[in-house]
């Protein structure tokens, strides 16, 4: 038996087209990473303007924190002065209600 024989197949053709593939590859790759490399730029400024908006937000809040502890003061003293105005309108009442009951007993003592 006459075992066939195995050719070299990769011919001057077949060999430059592996060529151009592994140049594609490497072209490729190299435009990837030059286009990484530019991008790169492109999320530096991004992370700035990003650290911009936490810092003016971190502000922000520190101020409503300040306003909201302003106002809570205001607040707490206008509850007090309302409960002060709250007992001299009691005392106001008491004290309408005894000059009532005293010209209740004025006017029965009256011949």
């Amino acid at each position: 038996m006459n075992m066939p024989k195995i050719e070299n197949r990769w011919t001057t053709g077949n060999l430059l087209a592996l060529a151009g593939i592994l140049i594609q590859i490497l072209v490729l790759g190299g435009g990837g990473l030059w286009y990484a490399s530019k991008q790169e730029g492109r999320i530096e400024a991004v992370a700035v303007a990003v650290q911009t908006v936490d810092n003016r937000t971190v502000n922000e809040i520190a101020q409503i924190r300040r306003d909201v502890a302003t106002n809570a003061s205001r607040l707490q003293s206008v509850e007090l002065n309302y409960g002060r105005m709250d007992e001299r309108l009691i005392s106001i009442q008491q004290l309408v209600v005894n000059i009532d009951r005293k010209l209740e007993q004025q006017l029965r003592n009256r011949p």
